[in-house]
C-alpha cells in the first residue's frame, strides 16, 4: 500500500505529498464490506499490538473465570486473527462476518457451516447457546440507535453463566481524539457510557476494564495509511459528506505535528475498553 506521503524532516514535510495532486485529495471513504477495507485492515494489523493486547486480556482476565468452554461466537470476526486464539480453547467456534472480503480468511480456520456471512441482526436468533460471545471493534459500523437491539441479540445467544464482551476504542485513544479533531466530538463512539446505561435498563451485571495498545510506525506514510483506516470508523455517509473530512496533506500534517518523535518513529495510542456483561 502506498499513500505517497513523503519523508518528515524537522517540522516540515518533504516529498510528493505537498507537491502532487494526491496530497490535495480528500482522504478516501470505503465501505466495510469491500476489499479496500480489508487491505487497510491488514495494513493496520502489521503495525499494532492491539490484537495481541486483546488476546492477552482474554487469556489472563476472562477465560480463567469461564467454567465451561463449549461454544464461542465471534460477532464481527474480521479476518479471524483474534478468533484463531480461541480455537484450541473451545469445542465449537462460530463466526459472524458480513464482509465477503474476509470469508476466505475465516474458512481457513472454521468449517463453512460455522460461518454466518451476515450482520448480527441477520444471523439466526436460534444460534447455539454460547459460553462466550465477542463483539470486538464492531460498533463503529452500527448506527447508535441500533446499539441496544444489537446488544440484546448478542446477549440472547448466551448460555446461563455466559459472558458477552464488547471491545471498542476508548474516548481517550489518540485515534478517537483524531476523529474529534476533524469530525467533532459527536462522532466519538463511547462504549462505557452506553454499557452503564444498558446495564441499568436491563438489570444486568456489567464490568469494564481499560487496556493500552499502540500503533507504531517508522514513517509518516505508514501512519497516514492507518489514520485513514481509523477515520473510516464512522458511518461512510458521514465521512463522505462531512465538511471536516481532511485531505491527505491535512491529516499528515496533524499526525506529524502531534505524534512524530525525533527518533523517526510515529506512535499513537489505541486505548481499548472491554465491557463484560454476565448472564447468571
Amino acid at each position: 500500500m502506498s499513500t505517497s506521503v513523503g519523508t518528515p524532516v524537522d517540522d516540515n514535510l518533504q516529498g510528493s505529498l505537498l507537491n502532487d495532486k494526491e496530497g490535495k485529495e480528500l482522504i478516501p471513504v470505503f465501505q466495510y464490506k469491500n476489499q479496500l477495507y480489508r487491505d487497510y485492515f491488514v495494513w493496520f494489523l502489521k503495525h499494532t499490538d492491539e490484537k495481541k493486547q486483546i488476546w492477552d486480556w482474554f487469556s489472563r482476565e476472562l477465560l480463567p473465570r469461564i467454567d465451561t468452554c463449549d461454544v464461542l461466537i465471534d460477532a464481527g470476526a474480521g479476518n479471524g486473527e483474534l478468533l484463531s486464539h480461541f480455537l484450541p480453547k473451545f469445542h465449537r467456534c462460530l463466526a459472524i462476518e458480513p464482509s465477503p472480503a474476509f470469508a476466505s480468511d475465516l474458512l481457513k480456520l472454521i468449517p463453512d457451516k460455522s460461518l454466518y456471512q451476515t450482520t448480527i441482526l441477520g444471523a439466526p436468533p436460534s444460534l447455539p447457546k454460547a459460553n462466550l460471545v465477542i463483539e470486538s471493534h464492531v460498533k463503529y459500523y452500527i448506527p447508535l440507535e441500533e446499539w441496544e437491539i444489537n446488544t440484546d441479540r448478542l446477549i440472547s445467544w448466551l448460555a446461563p453463566g455466559g459472558c458477552l464482551v464488547e471491545v471498542l476504542k476508548s474516548e481517550h485513544s489518540d485515534f478517537q481524539i483524531m476523529i474529534a479533531e476533524f469530525l467533532g466530538q459527536e462522532y466519538v463512539r463511547e462504549l462505557q457510557h452506553f454499557a452503564w446505561q444498558y446495564s441499568r435498563k436491563k438489570n444486568i451485571s456489567v464490568e469494564v476494564d481499560t487496556r493500552q495498545a499502540w500503533v507504531t510506525c517508522t514513517s509518516l506514510e505508514m501512519m497516514l495509511g492507518i489514520a485513514i483506516f481509523m477515520m473510516n470508523d464512522v458511518p461512510s455517509d458521514v465521512l463522505e459528506h462531512h465538511p471536516g473530512r481532511p485531505t491527505r496533506e491535512q491529516l499528515a500534517r496533524w499526525i506529524h505535528k502531534n505524534y512524530y518523535s525525533p527518533g523517526g518513529v510515529y506512535r499513537m495510542s489505541c486505548v481499548q475498553d472491554f465491557v463484560q456483561y454476565f448472564v447468571l
